[in-house]
């Protein structure tokens, strides 16, 4: 099936942009860093909103979790058997797999809920975003409850669906881990649930994408959101996947060191708004080449039809009047 032949399945209808805006924009990137840069307050202030909703998740898998897990392996031996005169027991294994045990149990009770408490403040910030991105009026606290208001359903379900999703791909990641740890290597179930969910998850990620500037840019209901998500992500798939590989791609700093540090600090003073901000912008490029052009086309030949009853309706007109003299 050709790109032409997917476009046309799509849902058309005007974005809920400013009268007059330019689809055809050109400079996405210098849009998004303009967009920040003149709005710095704001954005940070709809980051903190967003923090605030995101607390509990943070909370308790990067400040409670980690202390739980220094208090599970207080008192272990991680000497490696290294003494004069006693054996002493090593315990590595023992530490490893206490570690792996409670990350389970941390990921499978406070991830999905985590995700949907946050997502309410994701859908919120998502919208101011928006009106920064467009220039439209931008008045922080207003517009982050009234786009909750509107579509905090859309944005539970997915996040939701992603929490579920997260969960199962982690935990079977650490169990996987613990079963390498203690017997040498994992079994092949493990490794072809981990790749399938890692597969489910990529594509999910690359369909949120699309997703959710949809959601906030258009009044399409949940079916038609999701029709036109799936249908541009068969368009457009590699494209988002290169685009948010990118976007992915600095978070590999907490690998680093202090990285990681860098990485939180961002992230708590206005990370979200720019990652959002790029999502927007990628998702408005996206659907201004495809919703938008198909819209306007439309509009043409409709108007184009609509002159063309008037002629001829003037025409029919003029041919009475002549037939009654």
């Amino acid at each position: 099936m050709s790109t032409v032949d997917i476009a046309s399945k799509l849902t058309i209808a005007k974005d809920l942009s400013p009268a007059g805006r330019d689809i055809a924009y050109k400079g996405r990137i210098a849009q998004v860093f303009a967009t920040l840069k003149n709005n710095i307050i704001k954005m940070i202030s709809v980051n903190l909103l967003v923090m605030l909703f995101a607390l509990p998740l943070i909370a308790v898998l990067f400040i409670y979790m980690p202390i739980k897990e220094t208090a599970a392996i207080a008192g272990m031996n991680f000497s490696g058997g290294l003494g004069i005169g006693y054996a002493q027991v090593d315990d590595t294994v023992k530490g490893a797999l206490a570690i792996y045990s409670l990350r389970q149990k941390f990921i499978l009770f406070a991830l999905t809920p985590g995700l949907m408490i946050a997502s309410i403040g994701i859908c919120g910030g998502y919208y101011c975003c928006r009106n920064a991105l467009w220039g439209a009026k931008l008045n922080v606290f207003r517009t982050f409850f009234r786009g909750i208001a509107k579509s905090w359903h859309k944005f539970l379900v997915t996040f939701t669906f992603l929490g579920l999703l997260g969960t199962g791909f982690l935990c079977t990641i650490f169990e996987m881990l613990k079963q390498t740890t203690a017997y040498g290597s994992a079994n092949a179930g493990l490794w072809v649930a981990v790749i399938a969910c890692g597969l489910l998850i990529l594509a999910t990620l690359v369909f949120t994408l699309m997703f959710l500037p949809l959601s906030v840019n258009y009044s399409f209901n949940y079916r038609d959101g999701i029709k036109n998500s799936i249908l541009l992500c068969l368009i457009m798939g590699l494209v988002a996947l290169v685009v948010l590989i990118g976007l992915s791609a600095p978070m590999a700093l907490v690998f680093w060191g202090i990285g990681k540090y860098i990485v939180y600090i961002f992230l708590l003073i206005f990370g979200f708004s720019l990652y959002t901000l790029f999502a927007l912008s990628f998702g408005q490029y996206v659907s201004d080449g495809f919703i938008m052009q198909l819209y306007y086309r439309q509009l043409q030949m409709a108007q184009k039809e609509q002159l063309k009853a008037q002629k001829q309706a003037n025409k029919n007109k003029n041919k009475n009047k002549k037939g009654k003299r």
